[in-house]
C-alpha cells in the first residue's frame, strides 16, 4: 500500500500512528474545517479476507459509544475511513473495578444494539478513546480468521469451530473476556492454544478470585464470558432494561471526560410528586415523534402508548417548579402537556394545614383571625384545584410504567435530557450561565425534531439524504458530549466555585451552540 499524503483533496496526512495487526492508522488534518482526524485502511493482507471490504465498508450504527465516522474514501482501489482523532485504543489497558463497571455500562448496550458490523472476536484494539478519553467503539470492522500466531481467547467459542456468523453474543463474550483480563490481569480460561479454548466445559473462575469488585461487576462479567449465547444475551439485556439500572455509567478515572448517561426513564417503583403528562390521543404522526425525542425513547413506545389513547410522562419531579418549566416549553412548541400531581395524597397535606389555620383563625383575635381565615381559604382552594387535576393512581402507575419500559433512543436526545437533569442539580450555577446551557438544550432538542421528522420523510433509497441526517445527528450529539464535559470539569456538580474562569468558558460554550 502507497503511503497517501492527501485524501480527497480535503485530508491532509500529517503522521502514521501506532500501527495494529489489521489497520493502519494516520494523524490527519480537514482541510476544510481545520479538524484533527484520523485515517484508518486496511492492511493489504486484511483486505484480502473473504467479506473484507463489505464488512469495512458498513455504515455504522449511530450511537454515543460508537466513534463515528465523517467520511469514506476509496484511492487506488484501497479504502479508507476518516473519523475524529483518538488518543489510541484499550488494547493492553489495566482497569480498576469501579472503571470496569464504567466501561461496562457504556459500552455494553451499543454491542447489543450491534455496531453497524460485529467481530466475533472484540479485542482492545476495537475500542478506541477519543480526544476528550470516552471510550468508544471502533466503527471499522475486519473479519478476524484463526491464526496460530496467536490464541483467540476473545474468540466466542461457538466461533471457534467456524459454526455460524459473528453476531451480538459473540462481541459480547469479547467485551467481558477484555474487562475480565483488564482487571484481573489474565485471562479468563488460561490456554496455549485454540484446541485448549474449544475443550472448556466449565465456566470462567469469579472476578471476584483475582480482585475485590463489586457483586454487580462480577455477575455481569461471569455472563457476559458465559459459553452459552443466549445467557450472554440475557445478562446484556438485563443492563440495558432493567429498572433500576443494574450498572450506572460514571466517568473512567484515567478518563476523566468519560461520556456519563443519565437514565430518562423513570422507576415505576418511586412515583413522584409531580409530573409532565402529554395525552397521546388524537396527536398527529409529527406530535408522537416530538413526544419521543423529548422522551429520549424510540418512537414505537409512544405509537404504542397511543394507540391506547393513554397519557405519556415527559418529565417528572418532586418540585412542582421543574415540571411547569417543562410544561411551558412545551406549549410553546405546540405539545398539549399539563403539571399534575400523581394523586389526590400527594397535594392533601395542605388540606390538613388549611383545617389547622382556621381552627386557630376562630380563637384568634380580630384582625389576626382574618388574616389566617384567608390563608387558610387560599390553601383550600389550591388543594381542591390540584386534587381535581390529580392524575389517578392506577393511570399514573401505567403511563410510568409505559415510560419505564420504553427503549431509549441511542443518540443525542438521552445526552441532552441528561444535561438538563444534572442542570437541575447545580444549585450554585449563576442564572446567565444557566440559561445559556437551557438554550442549547432547548435548541438541540428542537434540531433533533426537525432531523426526525426529516428523516421519517425520506424514501428509504434516498440513503444520501439520511447520511446527512445521521452526519447531523451525531453533530449535535458531539456538541453535547463537548458541554457535558466542560459542565463536569467546572465542578458543576458539586462544589462549584462562580467566579471559576471555566464557568465563563461553559457559559461561552453553550451559547455557541445555541446559536448553530
Amino acid at each position: 500500500m502507497t503511503e497517501p499524503r492527501k485524501l480527497a483533496g480535503r485530508f491532509q496526512i500529517v503522521k502514521e500512528q501506532v500501527a495494529e495487526e489489521d489497520l493502519r492508522r494516520w494523524a490527519a488534518q480537514d482541510l476544510q474545517s481545520g479538524d484533527d482526524v484520523e485515517v484508518v485502511a486496511p492492511r493489504s493482507h486484511a483486505l484480502l479476507r473473504e467479506g473484507a471490504r463489505g464488512a469495512f465498508a458498513r455504515v455504522p450504527l449511530t450511537h454515543p459509544a460508537v466513534h463515528p465516522v465523517l467520511a469514506r474514501v476509496e484511492e487506488e482501489g484501497v479504502p479508507y475511513v476518516v473519523r475524529p482523532r483518538t488518543q489510541g485504543t484499550l488494547a493492553g489497558v489495566r482497569l480498576t473495578p469501579g472503571d470496569a463497571q464504567a466501561l461496562l455500562g457504556w459500552l455494553v448496550p451499543a454491542v447489543l444494539e450491534g455496531n453497524g458490523c460485529f467481530h466475533g472476536e472484540l479485542r482492545g484494539e476495537d475500542v478506541v478513546v477519543d480526544h476528550e478519553g470516552t471510550p468508544r467503539l471502533a466503527a471499522v470492522c475486519l473479519p478476524r480468521p484463526e491464526s496460530l500466531a496467536r490464541v483467540p481467547h476473545h474468540r466466542a467459542p461457538e466461533l471457534l469451530d467456524h459454526h455460524g456468523e459473528p453476531d451480538a453474543a459473540a462481541d459480547l463474550f469479547g467485551l467481558g473476556v477484555l474487562v475480565y483480563r483488564a482487571v484481573a490481569g489474565q485471562d479468563p480460561w488460561p490456554a496455549q492454544s485454540a484446541a485448549q479454548l474449544r475443550r472448556r466445559d466449565t465456566p470462567a473462575p469469579p472476578l471476584s478470585g483475582h480482585a475485590p469488585v463489586p457483586e454487580a461487576l462480577e455477575q455481569l462479567v461471569a455472563g457476559l464470558v458465559d459459553l452459552d449465547p443466549e445467557q450472554r444475551l440475557a445478562a446484556a439485556r438485563q443492563v440495558v432494561y432493567s429498572t433500576p439500572p443494574v450498572l450506572t455509567p460514571a466517568p473512567l478515572h484515567d478518563a476523566p471526560a468519560a461520556v456519563r448517561v443519565h437514565p430518562t426513564r423513570p422507576d415505576p417503583t418511586e412515583r413522584p410528586e409531580w409530573v409532565a403528562v402529554v395525552p397521546l390521543a388524537g396527536l398527529s404522526p409529527a406530535a408522537l415523534l416530538n413526544v419521543a425525542v423529548r422522551s429520549g425513547v424510540e418512537p414505537v413506545a409512544v405509537q404504542r402508548a397511543a394507540a391506547r389513547k393513554a397519557d405519556w410522562i415527559l418529565d417528572q419531579s418532586d418540585a412542582e417548579g421543574d415540571v411547569l418549566r417543562v410544561v411551558r416549553r412545551m406549549e410553546t412548541r405546540g405539545l398539549p402537556a399539563r403539571a399534575q400531581a400523581t394523586s389526590a395524597p400527594a397535594v392533601a397535606q395542605w388540606l390538613v394545614l388549611a383545617l389547622i389555620a382556621l381552627g386557630i383563625a376562630v380563637f384568634a383575635p380580630f384582625p389576626v383571625n382574618l388574616a389566617i381565615g384567608a390563608l387558610a381559604a387560599a390553601l383550600v382552594g389550591w388543594t381542591v384545584r390540584n386534587v381535581l387535576r390529580s392524575v389517578p393512581v392506577a393511570r399514573a402507575r401505567t403511563a410510568l410504567r409505559d415510560r419505564a419500559q420504553a427503549p431509549a433512543s441511542a443518540g443525542a436526545e438521552v445526552r441532552a435530557l441528561g444535561l438538563e437533569r444534572r442542570l437541575r442539580e447545580a444549585e450554585n450555577l449563576p442564572a446567565p450561565v444557566r440559561h445559556d446551557i437551557r438554550d442549547a438544550i432547548d435548541g438541540s432538542l428542537d434540531r433533533l425534531v426537525d432531523l426526525a421528522l426529516a428523516d421519517a420523510e425520506l424514501p428509504p433509497e434516498d440513503l444520501l439524504g439520511r447520511g446527512r441526517v445521521y452526519a447531523e445527528r451525531d453533530q449535535i450529539a458531539h456538541a453535547l458530549a463537548r458541554l457535558e464535559f466542560e459542565f463536569g470539569r467546572a465542578g458543576a456538580d458539586a462544589n462549584l466555585d462562580p467566579s471559576s474562569p471555566r464557568v465563563g468558558e461553559l457559559g461561552q460554550l453553550a451559547r455557541s451552540i445555541a446559536e448553530r
